[in-house]
């Protein structure tokens, strides 16, 4: 485990014991969603014990989409019985409603 892998594990394990954080978020590449999945689950299972709000944005799909692929997103959100909100950081698509989802 990398120095920078440690640094996230200590923060989200500080933030689902810490009453005051409601909401645990995770970015997922959506161009590479087999190296994250099975972390998400694991993810989405701590923060519902802990009573946390958890919320998945899928970045990068303008990739997605340029190449014309498809991702079922809202059966991968009832597949991990989270929100998933596709997002693109480098074209600002789908920032919207990650607003929303974080409030």
């Amino acid at each position: 485990m990398s120095a920078e892998e440690q640094v996230a594990i200590d923060s989200l394990r500080s933030a689902l014991q810490d009453p005051q954080d409601a909401l645990v978020a995770m970015v997922l590449d959506a161009t590479r969603l087999e190296k994250g999945l099975t972390y998400c689950l694991q993810l989405a299972r701590d923060a519902a014990i802990a009573g946390k709000w958890f919320v998945v944005f899928f970045n990068m799909m303008d990739p997605i989409e340029s190449d014309a692929l498809e991702l079922d997103v809202s059966g991968l959100s009832a597949a991990l019985g989270v929100r998933v909100c596709p997002v693109s950081a480098r074209t600002g698509t789908g920032m919207a409603e990650a607003e929303r989802a974080i409030q």
